[in-house]
C-alpha cells in the first residue's frame, strides 16, 4: 500500500512538472547573443530520485527552441556525484488552467443568457396580452379612455424593457463569441519543451546544483550604425549600437549579456578531401567567362529614419582571436521586444571634398576620406548617414582597415556643367584632324568655402592609327592614364572654368565616331 501511494505521488509530481516546466526556478544567468542565435547559461537546483541501487536521476526542462544536442551539463559544486548519462525527449503541454478558466466563463455567460432570454420572453408575452386588450369593447366612453391609457402605458413600459434586454443579450452573445474564439485558439496552441534527464552515480543526496549551457534559436542581434559627418570640423562622429531581440517566451531579468560578432562554429574538424579528377569541361551557353565592370558612381541617399535614444553605458570588448565578444553587463530583455544598446563611439578625422563627374551629372557628392591611426573591423550592419545631426538615409555598411571613403549625399550649392565646343576639321597628308574644346563650368553658390574634385574620362584610342593629344587649363592635379582629375578650393560664391583642348588625328578615309556631337 505504501509503495502504491509513493508511486502515485511520483506520477503526480511528474505530471506537475510537465505542465509547469519552469517551476524549478531555472532562469538564465548569462546570455551570449550571436547574430542568429544565443547561448544560454542557467543554474538550477534539481531534485534527485533513486534509480535502482547505484543511480539517481534529475529532470529539468529546456525551451522548445533549444538545441538539446548543444546541451553541456556539469555539477556546480563538487559533492562526489558524477554524471553518467544525459538524455532528452520532447514534451507538449497546453495551458489547461487557462482552458478551464475560459470554460467556466462561458458557463457563467450562458447562464446569464438564459436568464435574459426568459425575461425577454416574459416581456413579449406581456406585450401580446396588452395588444389583445385593444379588442375588448368598453360600455362607456370613460371606460374606453381609461383602458386605452392603461394599454398604452403598459405596452410602452414592456417595449422599453424588451429593447434594453435585447441590447444586453446582443452584448452577451458577442462576449460569448469572443471567449469561445479565445478558447478554441488556446486549445489549438501547444507548447513544446525538452525534458532532460540526467543520471548520476555516487553518494545518495536529496538534490544537486546543476549548471548547463545550450544554444537557443529565435534570438539574435544586428549592428546599427550612425555615421555623422561634421564637414567644418573635418571629422566623422561614429556610433555603433546593437539591436538585440529574443523570442524565448520568457523574460530575461538582470542577465549578464554578451554579444558576439560571428555565428558559433558548428564544426570543430576539417572536412575530408575530395578527389581531384581531371576531365573534360562542359561549356554553358550563358557562361561566357566575362565580367562587366560597373562605374564607381556615388549614389545619393534620400531615405530618412528616426533614431531612438540609447543607453549611456559602453560595454567592454574581449578579444577572442578570430572573433570579438562584447560584454554589456547586466541587462533585462523582455521576450518579443527589440532593444538597442550602445557598443562604442569614436571620432574619425576626415577630409571632405565635393566630387563631381560632369559627364554623368552636374551634382556634387560629398565625399569623406578617412585615415585612422590603427586598423579597425566593423561588421556588416545598417548605417544611418547624417550631416550635422540631420539624417540623410540608411544603407548597408561595413568597414575593415585604416583607410576608407564614404559618401554623404549631394551638396546642392556646388554644381558643374560640361560643354563641348567642336572646332575645325582639316585634312593634312591623307590625315583628318579634329580640334575640339571641352569646358567644365564649376560654381559654388553656398556661403562656405569648399574643396572640389572634378573627374572626367581621359580620351583614349583603341586603334594605333588614331592619335590623341590634349592640353588642360588648369593642368590636371592627379596623374592618371584613364581619368582626368582636377582638385581645387572654391570660395563662397566663386565660379571657375576648366578648359581641355583635344586634338584627334586619324586616316583620311576612317569613319570616326564623333561622340562629342
Amino acid at each position: 500500500m505504501i509503495k502504491h501511494y509513493a508511486w502515485i505521488c511520483t506520477m503526480a509530481i511528474a505530471v506537475f512538472l510537465c505542465l509547469y516546466p519552469f517551476s524549478a526556478g531555472a532562469v538564465p544567468k548569462e546570455v551570449t547573443i550571436y547574430p542568429e542565435s544565443a547561448q544560454i547559461l542557467e543554474e538550477t537546483k534539481a531534485h534527485l530520485n533513486p534509480v535502482g541501487k547505484d543511480l539517481q536521476r534529475a529532470v529539468f526542462f529546456l525551451p522548445g527552441q533549444a538545441d538539446p544536442n548543444s546541451l553541456v551539463t556539469c555539477l556546480t559544486i563538487k559533492t562526489g556525484l558524477r554524471i553518467k548519462d544525459q538524455t532528452w525527449r520532447q514534451v507538449i503541454r497546453r495551458d489547461d488552467e487557462k482552458i478551464n478558466k475560459l470554460r467556466k466563463q462561458i458557463q457563467t455567460l450562458k447562464s446569464e443568457r438564459n436568464t435574459l432570454q426568459s425575461i425577454i420572453f416574459s416581456l413579449e408575452t406581456q406585450i401580446q396580452f396588452w395588444q389583445y386588450q385593444t379588442k375588448t369593447k368598453s360600455k362607456t366612453l370613460p371606460e374606453s379612455i381609461n383602458m386605452a391609457s392603461s394599454i398604452g402605458k403598459n405596452i410602452q413600459k414592456a417595449y422599453q424593457n424588451k429593447l434594453y434586454h435585447d441590447t444586453e443579450l446582443e452584448k452577451l452573445n458577442k462576449q460569448l463569441k469572443g471567449i469561445g474564439d479565445e478558447l478554441n485558439q488556446t486549445v489549438a496552441q501547444k507548447e513544446t519543451f525538452w525534458e532532460v534527464t540526467i543520471l548520476f552515480s555516487g553518494p545518495k543526496m536529496p538534490e544537486a546544483l546543476l549548471t548547463y549551457r545550450y544554444f537557443l534559436s529565435g534570438c539574435g542581434w544586428q549592428s546599427m550604425y550612425r555615421i555623422d559627418a561634421r564637414v567644418r570640423e573635418k571629422q566623422i562622429l561614429f556610433s555603433w549600437e546593437a539591436a538585440i531581440w529574443q523570442n524565448s517566451g520568457q523574460d530575461w531579468n538582470e542577465v549578464d549579456l554578451n554579444i558576439s560578432t560571428p555565428q558559433p562554429v558548428s564544426s570543430i574538424a576539417p572536412p575530408d578531401l575530395i578527389p581531384l579528377v581531371i576531365k573534360q569541361r562542359s561549356l554553358s551557353k550563358n557562361n561566357s567567362g566575362r565580367r562587366s565592370k560597373k562605374a564607381d558612381t556615388p549614389q545619393a541617399i534620400t531615405e530618412t529614419e528616426n533614431q531612438p535614444e540609447t543607453l549611456p553605458s559602453v560595454p567592454d570588448k574581449v578579444g577572442r582571436g578570430t572573433f570579438s565578444l562584447w560584454r554589456l553587463g547586466k541587462k533585462t530583455l523582455p521576450t518579443g521586444l527589440r532593444q538597442r544598446f550602445k557598443i562604442k563611439e569614436n571620432v574619425w578625422p576626415a577630409d571632405f571634398i565635393c566630387l563631381i563627374r560632369p559627364s554623368l551629372s552636374s551634382q556634387a557628392f560629398i565625399r569623406a576620406t578617412v585615415n585612422l591611426h590603427e586598423s579597425i573591423e566593423i561588421s556588416h550592419g545598417e548605417a544611418t548617414f547624417m550631416i550635422d545631426g540631420s539624417a540623410l538615409g540608411t544603407q548597408a555598411f561595413s568597414f575593415t582597415g585604416q583607410e576608407g571613403v564614404f559618401f554623404f549625399g549631394i551638396d546642392p550649392f556646388v554644381t558643374a556643367n560640361l560643354f563641348y565646343k567642336p572646332g575645325t576639321k582639316t585634312f593634312f597628308e591623307n590625315k583628318q584632324v579634329y580640334k575640339l574644346d571641352l569646358v567644365v563650368d564649376v560654381q559654388n553658390t553656398g556661403t562656405f568655402p569648399v574643396k572640389v574634385r572634378i573627374e572626367e574620362p581621359c580620351p583614349l584610342s583603341n586603334d594605333d592609327r588614331v592619335k590623341l593629344s590634349f592640353q588642360c587649363d588648369p593642368p590636371i592635379s592627379v596623374p592618371d592614364n584613364e581619368i582626368l582629375i582636377w582638385t581645387f578650393d572654391m570660395a563662397a560664391g566663386q565660379k571657375k572654368s576648366i578648359f581641355t583642348a583635344i586634338n584627334i588625328t586619324a586616316p583620311k578615309n576612317m569613319n570616326l565616331d564623333q561622340w562629342w556631337q
